[in-house]
């Protein structure tokens, strides 16, 4: 007994240092035998210390997992946008002369798009990527919406700002809706007492940074596309400050809308430059994928 069990350990610490898998054991005695007994004791021991190096990853010698490894694999699914935009007279107004664009950079899940048609039409008129197909397929040259509904400080002010595009989507046939009804269905968010919207939920939504002030949750801005009225399933999108807004608005802003992004942290003073200037309309330059 005393040489089976040292030939057992010596399986179990030749096992554990193997680099290659190992097979589930699943190992019975069925001698009522007290000799049967504590070899059944023994086996199971075995067993259960095998069957845990065999759900451990096999690794090449001299190789680990590291934290840089993970963050690749997290970063994999989403994929990074931007807009530069220019605001009118801005090199007249701007602190040292500087009236270079504005950048807003979105980051947008990829793997897996809660409602993959919308998202992957966002994606390629940022990119541009079915221009030479059709030259309208771009969010250059267009211009948010700008009225008093558009610049903060004004009391129609509504915490979003809206680029409506061309109407020309970059997915299927350039003039059908987008309709992923399926999809909704299943990536749904109540606002209580007030309505739904769907795609990623405001909660999840990374905070903005200190520049924001960054209490109770943080302050979150949505990218998002409407699900209701005229620009629904084309190329209308909507960048939402829910976080900024009064606590009576909050989610309620994305109603009837599908949140498919968020707006990085680092452009804060850029978003607001822009909804604060009065000049006009702030319009797109260049934009692209990251």
């Amino acid at each position: 007994m005393v040489l089976f069990r040292s030939l057992l350990l010596k399986a179990i610490l030749v096992a554990s240092v193997s680099s290659f898998p190992l097979p589930v054991w699943n190992v019975r005695c069925s001698t009522s035998t007290g000799t049967g007994t504590s070899a059944h004791h023994d086996l199971s021991i075995a067993a259960r210390i095998l069957n845990s190096a065999a759900s451990l990853p096999a690794q090449d010698a001299g190789t680990s997992l590291s934290s840089s490894s993970l963050s690749d694999s997290d970063n994999s699914s989403l994929t990074s946008l931007y807009l530069d935009v220019s605001i009118p007279n801005r090199d007249n107004n701007a602190k040292d002369g500087d009236d270079s664009p504005l950048r807003l950079i979105f980051h947008v899940p990829t793997s897996p798009a809660l409602l993959p048609l919308h998202t992957e039409n966002i994606i390629k008129l940022f990119s541009q990527s079915q221009r030479s197909i059709d030259s309208r397929c771009s969010y250059v040259g267009c211009a948010f919406r700008h009225s008093p509904q558009f610049v903060e400080g004004f009391p129609q002010y509504r915490w979003a700002h809206v680029l409506d595009g061309r109407s020309i989507n970059a997915v299927g046939r350039g003039s059908d809706r987008i309709e992923e009804k399926d999809a909704m269905s299943a990536c749904r968010v109540d606002v209580v007492g007030s309505g739904s919207y769907y795609g990623i939920r405001y909660e999840d939504i990374p905070t903005v940074g200190d520049a924001y002030d960054n209490t109770g949750g943080g302050r979150g801005v949505a990218l998002t596309v409407p699900l209701s009225g005229p620009g629904r399933g084309s190329t209308s999108l909507s960048v939402v400050r829910v976080g900024d807004s009064p606590q009576e608005w909050g989610e309620r802003l994305l109603i009837n809308s599908a949140v498919i992004g968020w707006m990085d942290p680092s452009c804060g003073e850029a978003l607001r430059t822009m909804a604060t200037q009065t000049d006009g309309p702030p319009s797109v330059v260049a934009s692209g994928v990251l």
